[in-house]
């Protein structure tokens, strides 16, 4: 069975066709994806991937043996979000045709794109939750020009949520 994996990262392929994360490295390659094929016979990961001469330095390649990377444009923000989003949901379509069995990383834009493509389609599908969604979402984050990066008990942001509260700083 081939599974589907939405992530909210940054990859970049270099001109040989190897994927490897990109900064901040937060995927360490492709030990991250080794425990998906331990339940399924192929991964592929939908996320936004640029291209690059050369691979980055001190990054371990993220593709390999029954792993794939659909790729989506690397956008940055929600402007280039918005710019992309005909492009992303096509791009969102023909992933989800190739697959049996969907994992969203959320939260996160990709996740989200996907879980809307999938939405009353019957196919099977997951959300693993990687951060706490109402602290990346909570209605705080949008009245102040830079949002905190800890919880409202003072617990710091773990995960994809504490880059993007750090990143929505202007």
């Amino acid at each position: 069975m081939k599974v589907l994996i939405a992530i909210d990262h940054h990859f970049i392929r270099d001109r040989t066709g190897q994927v490897y994360p990109g900064h901040p490295f937060a995927i360490r390659g492709y030990t991250f994806f080794e425990p998906y094929l331990e339940v399924f016979e192929e991964a592929v990961v939908l996320a936004r991937v640029r291209q690059q001469d050369e691979p980055p330095s001190r990054a371990a390649p993220a593709s390999g043996a029954r792993i794939a990377f659909h790729d989506l444009p690397d956008y940055l923000g929600p402007w280039e979000y918005f710019r992309n989003f005909l492009g992303l949901r096509r791009g969102v379509r023909r992933a989800i045709e190739s697959s049996d069995a969907f994992i969203l990383r959320v939260p996160g834009a990709i996740g989200q794109l996907a879980w809307q493509v999938l939405s009353g389609s019957g196919r099977p599908h997951a959300l693993e939750v990687v951060a706490d969604p109402w602290t990346c979402t909570r209605p705080a984050r949008y009245r102040r020009r830079c949002a905190p990066s800890s919880a409202a008990d003072g617990r710091p942001c773990s995960g994809q949520c504490a880059g993007k509260l750090r990143a929505s700083c202007t």
